[in-house]
């Protein structure tokens, strides 16, 4: 889900001249949005898992501050730093799928 602001700000990036925000409700322009923004947080973030996804539920300017707090070695410490409560549950959650998945290779 991209929120309005921010599907506003990726369509000028894109050249999307005729995006208006109804189309934040069409899945595939929910997907290609979410996909290249998650693209930017990755990058950002040098693909640190923990910190994008707290950038892509929360925002940057707090993951940005997250991170200056963080200090450990071990991504699965990175939710401590984390005080939003939705963000900390979402960062976890994400991190135990992509570890149960791992585990089905």
């Amino acid at each position: 889900q991209i929120m309005p602001f921010t599907g506003n700000a990726l369509a000028k990036e894109l050249d999307r001249d005729n995006f208006v925000m109804t189309d934040l409700q069409k899945p595939e322009e929910s997907i290609r949005l979410g996909t290249y923004y998650l693209s930017q947080q990755a990058r950002q973030y040098n693909n640190f898992i923990p910190a994008l996804l707290g950038a892509y539920n929360a925002g940057p300017h707090r993951a940005n501050f997250w991170m200056r707090m963080y200090t450990a070695d071990d991504p699965e410490e990175f939710p401590e730093n984390v005080e939003l409560i939705e963000t900390n549950n979402y960062i976890k959650k994400i991190l135990l799928d992509r570890w149960i998945y791992s585990q089905l290779e």
